[in-house]
């Protein structure tokens, strides 16, 4: 007589194709939950902008690890009438040259690559940003010598080279750079397109002291220099 309670054991057993949907719908679910509280939008190309930008970062720090010299993200805050579009939006990577120039000297720091462009209008945002210098000058081909550049440092071992900071010092504001959809006045003033609830529509990141960047997950934790 056949036992009633018993259960052919394939049909107890998952697939391999089952289990990996499954994962791909956790997966899913997952990013889908993290991105609800970071801001920005995924529409406006804002998310991605600031993860390029971020990944500059990256290359920034093991620049100034493989070279064993200082580094900087590059921000072109320079406004051209020539190309206006530059402006907050095309960003490079320095390292210095010598190791032991002065970084004071434009000709001192040396492009690394050329400079990459955010998504379509998308800006970096410098009414939140908070870099560690502003006053960076750059000379020809690498930038405008008429013009000073926002910059985040680096040290050779990869940390952030916070004794260069600027606008940060004696801040509780952390290191952090943002990326809004807006525009470029004709007078060079950045104009975030959300006006009324600006924070609502960044996407960005703190630089932590070891070199890493941390994504915001709370808008409410976003500080305005």
């Amino acid at each position: 007589m056949k036992n009633p309670r018993s259960i052919p054991s394939d049909t107890m057993a998952f697939t391999l194709m089952e289990l990996l949907s499954v994962m791909a719908i956790i997966i899913v679910i997952a990013g889908l939950a993290s991105s609800a509280f970071k801001g920005g939008s995924t529409s406006d190309g804002t998310r991605s902008a600031s993860e390029m930008l971020s990944r500059m970062f990256g290359y920034a720090r093991t620049e100034a690890i493989m070279r064993q010299t200082r580094s900087r993200v590059v921000v072109d805050t320079h406004y051209d009438t020539a190309a206006p579009l530059n402006c907050y939006r095309r960003v490079s990577v320095a390292y210095l040259s010598p190791s032991n120039a002065d970084p004071s000297q434009a000709a001192s720091w040396k492009q690394v690559g050329k400079w990459e462009v955010l998504a379509s209008k998308n800006f970096f945002d410098p009414n939140y940003s908070n870099p560690h210098g502003k006053d960076m000058k750059l000379t020809a081909p690498f930038g405008n010598s008429a013009g000073s550049y926002w910059y985040y440092a680096f040290l050779p071992n990869g940390q952030t080279d916070n004794t260069a900071s600027q606008s940060s010092a004696g801040s509780s504001t952390p290191v952090q750079a943002f990326v809004s959809p807006g525009r470029v006045d004709a007078s060079g003033k950045f104009i975030e397109r959300n006006t009324v609830t600006p924070v609502a529509a960044l996407y960005g990141f703190a630089l932590l002291r070891m070199g890493n960047t941390a994504f915001f997950r709370d808008i409410e934790a976003i500080q305005k220099p």
